[in-house]
């Protein structure tokens, strides 16, 4: 049988590393996954003047008990990180002397202006470097004492990523802070993620609907956190299962006890027909026939290209729904998944927000053709899943997926 231990979770790490340095003591992180985001998120915190080292798979932080000292003037590049700039972007406002906040063309395309326009009100001092709403930004220190319990409110439609970059930082707040969520809110188990690990290092939240309130004299406190398994990683390997129809076991997965809202991607698929063992540690995947399926996956943007691909192994017409938001990830995902299927061969039709998939007429047979990825971790990884079946597709910048999963390939090349 094929054993897989997938690596820990991408955005629990981050989340982690950045309650941890604002704690008040020494925090280690273990399992963490050392990936490129995870890279620049840390170096743009050790440039705060935050201290981390990393030792194996361990992070140690020496955390600021949320007051930022004068470090100098800093310039932090964050790559195609989109989660760490938007989380840098509310924290890095408390720091005592000028940030330039930058990061690759990729990221210089991703939107930030509703979380701006929200500092802003409050008194910030950001400004647009190139382009109105989008990276690269200055932030300048500010004067202000926020001596009094504020009011937020922001627009969580574009990304989730907005509301818990403001969450994380609510403990700079000293006399707390309600935030309230406004707009078709997307990836809402991203922001309970947050909650969960803000939570586990000493933050708790009292949440109403789409209020969230941070109470006054709230305090990080340092702790061991492990981190655990990443859904979004083992996605790819769950679906291998379905294209090789062999059982496939994956190690280091707590479905019951997990934080994150992609392990109801499970779900999904016992929907579509699959079966599942879960134990404690472990999911083993059996063998099944999948058929077509609607579903909004508004709360599992992650997820869609996994799914994508195993439409089109599927018994039937798949739609996806209620995904525009993917649109803004690190790349317009709807149109990379989409351009790249009819490159294949697949009979695919998408709108603003939706993909309709048609499966292959014959497992395996599809045209020998490269995969544009457009510099997206996860679409190369989804379609990597083709060459399971048919070793003439081939993948561009494979090296595109140490954004998440720096040893993907070496697992994926088990699976043969």
């Amino acid at each position: 049988m094929i054993e897989i231990t997938v690596p820990g979770s991408k955005s629990i790490t981050q989340r982690a590393i950045l309650c941890a340095s604002l704690a008040n003591d020494m925090s280690v992180i273990k399992n963490a996954l050392l990936c490129e985001d995870t890279e620049y998120l840390i170096e743009g915190l050790k440039k705060l003047g935050i201290k981390i080292e990393i030792i194996g798979d361990r992070v140690e932080v020496l955390g600021n008990g949320g007051t930022f000292t004068n470090n100098g003037k800093c310039e932090i590049f964050m790559g195609n990180n989109g989660t760490g700039y938007r989380f840098l972007l509310t924290l890095a406002n408390f720091y005592k002397n000028e940030v330039i906040l930058s990061g690759n063309e990729k990221l210089q395309k991703r939107p930030i202006k509703d979380l701006v326009d929200t500092l802003r009100k409050l008194g910030f001092n950001i400004q647009y470097l190139k382009d109105e709403g989008f990276p690269p930004v200055k932030i300048l220190p500010i004067n202000k004492v926020f001596d009094f319990k504020l009011s937020v409110n922001i627009n969580a439609s574009k990304s989730s990523q907005f509301v818990s970059s403001m969450l994380l930082a609510g403990v700079f707040f000293k006399k707390g802070v309600e935030i309230t969520l406004s707009g078709k809110v997307v990836s809402t188990p991203y922001i309970n993620m947050t909650l969960k690990v803000m939570n586990k290092f000493g933050v708790g939240i009292n949440e109403e609907n789409d209020r969230f309130v941070i109470p006054e004299f709230s305090q990080y406190s340092s702790r061991e956190f492990n981190i655990e398994g990443d859904f979004s990683s083992a996605s790819y390997f769950i679906a291998a299962s379905f294209f090789l129809n062999k059982p496939i076991k994956l190690k280091n997965l707590c479905y019951h006890s997990s934080l994150q809202g992609d392990k109801y991607f499970i779900d999904v698929l016992k929907k579509m027909g699959a079966e599942f063992e879960i134990s404690n540690n472990e999911i083993l995947v059996k063998p099944s026939r999948l058929k077509g399926i609607e579903i909004d996956m508004n709360k599992m943007p992650d997820m869609v290209p996994t799914l994508a691909i195993l439409s089109t192994i599927s018994e039937g017409i798949t739609v996806i729904k209620n995904i525009k938001h993917l649109r803004y990830k690190e790349t317009d995902r709807i149109d990379a998944i989409c351009n790249n299927l009819k490159k294949i061969g697949i009979e695919v039709d998408n709108g603003d927000d939706y993909i309709k998939i048609k499966p292959f007429s014959k497992i395996g047979n599809f045209n020998k053709v490269t995969i544009d990825p457009e510099d997206d971790h996860r679409i190369a990884m989804s379609f990597a899943l083709f060459k399971l079946i048919n070793s003439y597709i081939n993948i561009s910048n494979q090296n595109c997926v140490k954004k998440s999963f720096p040893n993907f390939w070496k697992l994926f090349e088990t699976l043969f």
